[in-house]
């Protein structure tokens, strides 16, 4: 078989959606950001993970250059999170569910 340049070979079992087609996707996403929330952010020097329903994570703070500042694995509802200076932060989220990021913002 000859596949002329700039084709695109989908599987078989793949759904194609046409262009401007709204797609509304609802899966374990969802559910592990309402798991979730940091507060405050902005923060001043330190914020609190509240971990609703999560029964362990880990939490990994990075630089957005990706540098891993820290991680830590808790059972803890309520993780408080010292931020080292100002700046902008991502807070990845490790369950079980899933992973999430979030960023922070240090003043």
């Amino acid at each position: 078989t000859i596949v002329p340049p700039d084709t695109t070979i989908v599987p078989p079992d793949t759904t194609i959606v046409p262009p401007d087609t709204t797609v509304f996707i609802r899966d374990q996403f969802s559910t592990l950001n309402s798991q979730f929330s940091i507060s405050p952010n902005p923060a001043h020097g330190q914020c609190v993970v509240d971990l609703v329903a999560v029964k362990e994570a880990e939490l990994r703070l990075y630089t957005l250059d990706g540098r891993l500042l820290y991680a830590l694995v808790t059972r803890d509802p309520k993780v408080t999170l010292l931020l080292p200076r100002s700046g902008v932060f991502l807070l990845q989220v490790i369950t079980p569910e899933g992973i999430l990021s979030r960023k922070i913002i240090n003043r």
